[in-house]
């Protein structure tokens, strides 16, 4: 008989990794200075984070998280709150997706992103990531039953919220996904629903849409100063660099690279020819056009190492990907085969994490200790 451990379960394990020895690890640059910003007042911290570049939902509520009696200080009590963001993600990615699963596949996805060591490294730093895991879910859970319930005006409602959070969080995945809406969700939905859903979140954006003007005119500018950062010397060089480390770590963290630069094709191919119902039909065209202009705003602002951690709201539909096609094969000893290797290189990049190691790799730990832009 087959133990089918329940999402509690999964949950508790989660929390146990999630918040366990939080100031193991030394804050990062960004997460000093989300350690500095949130000191402020909130009439403080608006001008504050639209001189560096981003909107103000999470560093607000961070202040007032780190105002609560917690068991944690300093930075170590900004990190449970994006703990506590990370669980939100678990809970809405079963509510949206894997419930509807068989047992077996919702069990394997589950515990792919429980035990995602991109997740348990970037999902708990004291930035805003993990909650935009969540919101990216949660936008994309109502969007998702909009489509299949046009006449609901109640979801379509719900669906503005959640993308009006998500892009007072950060602008490249709201600004990514409201692109994919606008290009595909129009079959589903009509072009007058899909207009009134722009509108409404125009609207409620409104406050801050010089200060995404700004933003966007300053993003325009980033290849000045970026290209002073670059590692290989040439522009097409640097973006392979970019996209390769990026599917590396998303997959299976920054482990054994040789091996890994074998493996993450073969995994990736695998999740992308076994994906087909991985989503609704209209909602599948929505992930592709986030994921290209998601990976062409920030792969122009950031250095390669930080690749990861910026489109990390990507990662649940990687791991529901995986956990589609991993298993999949004509011989169960082949597929077993596979799930065997990738768990290996997983956990040896969870170990390292909880082992102290930033990064498994020198070279990229001496870069992330150099680079200003993180």
């Amino acid at each position: 008989m087959t133990i089918r451990p329940p999402l509690a379960i999964l949950l508790l394990l989660q929390a146990c990794l999630l918040f366990s020895a939080l100031d193991l690890l030394p804050a990062w640059g960004d997460e000093a200075f989300t350690l500095r910003t949130v000191a402020h007042p909130v009439r403080e911290i608006i001008p504050i984070v639209q001189h560096d570049i981003h909107p103000p939902l999470y560093y607000v509520l961070a202040r007032q998280w780190r105002r609560l009696p917690l068991p944690w200080s300093g930075v170590a009590a900004l990190r449970s709150f994006s703990a506590l963001w990370a669980l939100a993600a678990t809970v809405l990615l079963d509510l949206f997706w894997t419930r509807f699963w068989a047992p077996s596949g919702r069990r394997l996805a589950l515990w792919l992103f429980v035990l995602s060591p991109c997740f348990l490294l970037y999902g708990r730093m004291a930035r805003s990531y993990s909650m935009q895991v969540a919101l990216v879910l949660l936008t994309l859970g109502l969007l998702q039953r909009w489509m299949k319930r046009p006449n609901s005006w109640a979801l379509g409602g719900g669906a503005a919220v959640a993308m009006l959070a998500l892009l007072y969080t950060h602008y490249v995945p709201g600004i990514a996904l409201m692109a994919g809406v606008m290009a595909v969700a129009w079959r589903s939905l009509g072009p007058m629903r899909v207009a009134a859903f722009w509108l409404a979140s125009a609207a409620g954006y409104a406050p801050w849409a010089i200060s995404l003007m700004d933003a966007m005119n300053r993003w325009g500018q980033a290849g000045s100063f970026s290209s002073s950062y670059a590692s290989t010397g040439s522009v097409l060089r640097e973006q392979v660099l970019k996209a390769a480390y990026g599917a590396i770590s998303l997959t299976i963290g920054e482990t054994f690279l040789v091996v890994s630069l074998l493996v993450v094709p073969v995994v990736l191919f695998v999740a992308a020819t076994r994906a087909k119902g991985l989503l609704h039909q209209p909602l599948a065209g929505i992930l592709p056009i986030a994921a290209g202009v998601g990976y062409l705003g920030v792969a122009r602002w950031v250095s390669y190492p930080f690749i990861p951690a910026r489109m990390l709201w990507l990662l649940p539909f990687l791991m529901l990907a995986l956990a589609l096609g991993l298993p999949a094969s004509r011989g169960w000893h082949c597929g077993e085969a596979r799930w065997q290797l990738f768990w290996l290189l997983s956990s040896h990049r969870t170990f390292c994490t909880f082992a102290a190691r930033t990064f498994s790799i020198p070279a990229i730990r001496r870069r992330c200790a150099k680079s200003p832009l993180r």
